[in-house]
C-alpha cells in the first residue's frame, strides 16, 4: 500500500444518514472516531476494574497433605514422638514378638511399665490420625466428590473423631464381652496382644501414608498395602484369642463366632458409618 492509500483511508469521512434518522449533528470533513466516543473493550474493563462481571474463576489449588503446614508438623511431632519412645522401651519389642509367634508362650510375671502402655496408645492416635488422612483423600481425589465444609481441618477432624468414637466402642466392647466369660489371667494376656497388635498398625501404616502425601503413591498400593497388613495382623490376633481362650476345650467355632461378633462386626459398621458421613457431607449440584 503506498502513501496515497494510507492517506485516504486516514481521512475517511461518514456518509450523512438518511433524512429523519439523524440523531445528532453532524460535522462534514472529520474522520468519523473523532465524533463518536467509544466503548473500551471488554477485557481491558475486565482489566481495570476490580469487581466485574466478565469471565470465570479459575479452578482452585486443590488441597493436599503435603502442602497443608499444620498436618505436616502434627506428622513430624507424630514421628518424633514414636522414635524417642521406641528407644526409652527397649527390649519391648521383642518380648511382645516372642508372645505372638511362641505357640504356648505366657507372660503373665513381668506388667508392662506405663511408658510402654502409653507408647502403644500413643501410636493407636496416630493410627486415628492416619485413618484420617486417607479417608479424606480417598473423598478428595479417588472419589472426587467435593464437601460441603470450606475447611479441610475440619473434614479431617470429623475423620479422626470418627475413628477415635470406634477405637473406643472396639475396646469397651471387648472388656464387657471378655469380663462376663473368661477369667482375669487370660483378659490380661489378651490385653496385652491385642493392644500391641492395634499398635502395630499404627506403625505400619505410617510409611504408607507419608510416601502418599509427599511422594504421590497411589491410593490403590496403599489400599493394597494396608489391607495385607490387616489381614496379616487379624490372622495373628484369630489364631491368639483360640490359643488363650478356646485352645483347652478345643472349640472352634464359639472363637469364630466370638472373633466375628467383636472384630469383623464393628469393622463393617465403621466403613457403612463413614459411607453415610460422606453421603451427607457431599455437595451435590
Amino acid at each position: 500500500m503506498n502513501q496515497t492509500d494510507s492517506l485516504s483511508l486516514t481521512q475517511t469521512t461518514l456518509t450523512p444518514p438518511p433524512q429523519g434518522e439523524s440523531g445528532g449533528e453532524w460535522i462534514w470533513g472529520k474522520p468519523y472516531w473523532d465524533d463518536w466516543t467509544w466503548e473500551k473493550p471488554y477485557w481491558q474493563e475486565a482489566a481495570l476494574s476490580p469487581l466485574n462481571d466478565y469471565g470465570m474463576a479459575g479452578d482452585p489449588v486443590p488441597y493436599t497433605v503435603s502442602g497443608d503446614s499444620l498436618v505436616t508438623l502434627m506428622l513430624l511431632v507424630c514421628f518424633v514422638m514414636a522414635v524417642v519412645s521406641a528407644a526409652s522401651t527397649r527390649g519391648f519389642l521383642s518380648r511382645q514378638l516372642k508372645l505372638l509367634f511362641r505357640p504356648h508362650a505366657v507372660d503373665t510375671d513381668i506388667s508392662e511399665t506405663s511408658g510402654e502402655v502409653r507408647f502403644q496408645l500413643f501410636l493407636i492416635f496416630v493410627w486415628c490420625l492416619l485413618m484420617a488422612i486417607v479417608a479424606n483423600h480417598y473423598v478428595g481425589y479417588y472419589q472426587g466428590t467435593t464437601l460441603v465444609i470450606d475447611s479441610e481441618l475440619l473434614a479431617l477432624g470429623i475423620f479422626f473423631a470418627v475413628f477415635v468414637g470406634y477405637q473406643l466402642i472396639y475396646w469397651s466392647a471387648y472388656a464387657l464381652v471378655d469380663h462376663v466369660f473368661f477369667t482375669p489371667q487370660q483378659n490380661s494376656q489378651w490385653l496385652k496382644i491385642q493392644l500391641f497388635l492395634n499398635a502395630s498398625m499404627g506403625v505400619t501404616l505410617f510409611p504408607a501414608v507419608m510416601i502418599m502425601a509427599y511422594f504421590n503413591l497411589s491410593f490403590e498400593k496403599v489400599v493394597y498395602y494396608y489391607g495385607f497388613v490387616f489381614i496379616f495382623t487379624k490372622t495373628i490376633a484369630f489364631y491368639k484369642s483360640w490359643n488363650i481362650f478356646f485352645r483347652q476345650n478345643g472349640i472352634y467355632l464359639q472363637n469364630f463366632l466370638y472373633f466375628c461378633a467383636l472384630e469383623i462386626i464393628p469393622l463393617l459398621s465403621l466403613g457403612a458409618g463413614l459411607m453415610v458421613l460422606i453421603d451427607h457431607l457431599k455437595l451435590n449440584y
